[in-house]
């Protein structure tokens, strides 16, 4: 089926939203996005469960940790 969705998302909201789409539709979903205004701040976005870790101070690392 098809299914058409139109949400107004300030754009920081849109940061791994194109991922998580494509996740869940296994490669076949469309994201289209528009800038529609300049807004008031919204509060606070929430956060992700997942993503890239970078470390930030120097030391020892095992290769299951760089490679998992």
């Amino acid at each position: 089926g098809q299914c058409t969705v139109k949400y107004k998302i300030p754009t920081r909201g849109l940061i791994g939203l194109r991922n998580s789409i494509l996740t869940a539709t296994r490669g076949t979903g469309i994201l289209n996005t528009i800038f529609a205004e300049y807004g008031e701040y919204a509060g606070d976005m929430n956060t992700r469960d997942n993503g890239s870790l970078i470390a930030f101070e120097t030391g020892q690392s095992t290769s299951y940790a760089l490679f998992r």
